[in-house]
């Protein structure tokens, strides 16, 4: 391949366009901050200056994210979810990113349903595709950690009727059985 068609190629598969969260300075402050809640008011005073331009807009989402304190998140993700109108694709891949950061592996953190599910429920009345994406992201990890008990099937029977077909179908997606 000729050199100028490999630059080509290389800057392409780094392009932002290409990934919604290629690496970044916002991506290390979006890692430390998911990490260490002191960055989280940085996070979100960045991710405020970042998403007014919208070439900005995935970074800022990924600060945004990290910055989320899942002690009390309705707020936080209904503010999130507001940064993506017009953004199905990056709904998508954010609420893949937050159903990893509460999932069952190391990295997971651990929030009680009590705090998870009414947030889920109340993301998941809205006609919203990003808020019912998130719904399901809270939904999945918290049903797939706790077994499946009937408030999480509650809200995934919820979700399974979703105004937004993407929502419809990511839910239509889970097995709740062992």
């Amino acid at each position: 391949m000729p050199a100028s068609s490999r630059r080509t190629a290389n800057s392409a598969r780094s392009s932002p366009n290409c990934r919604p969260w290629a690496p970044t300075s916002a991506g290390v402050l979006a890692g430390a901050a998911a990490q260490a809640p002191a960055l989280r008011p940085l996070a979100r005073d960045l991710a405020r200056v970042l998403a007014a331009d919208d070439a900005f807009v995935a970074q800022a989402v990924q600060l945004r994210l990290a910055a989320v304190d899942l002690s009390a998140p309705a707020d936080d993700l209904r503010d999130l979810a507001r940064l993506h109108d017009a953004r199905p694709a990056l709904s998508r891949h954010t609420a893949d990113r937050l159903r990893e950061r509460l999932g069952l592996g190391p990295r997971g953190e651990r929030v009680p349903s009590g705090i998870l599910l009414p947030v889920a429920r109340d993301l998941a009345s809205t006609g919203s595709l990003a808020e019912g994406l998130f719904a399901w992201a809270v939904t999945v990890a918290q049903g797939g950690r706790e077994g499946w008990p009937e408030p999480c099937r509650d809200v995934l029977r919820t979700l399974r009727v979703h105004p937004c077909a993407d929502v419809r179908d990511a839910s239509a997606g889970v097995s709740t059985a062992p």
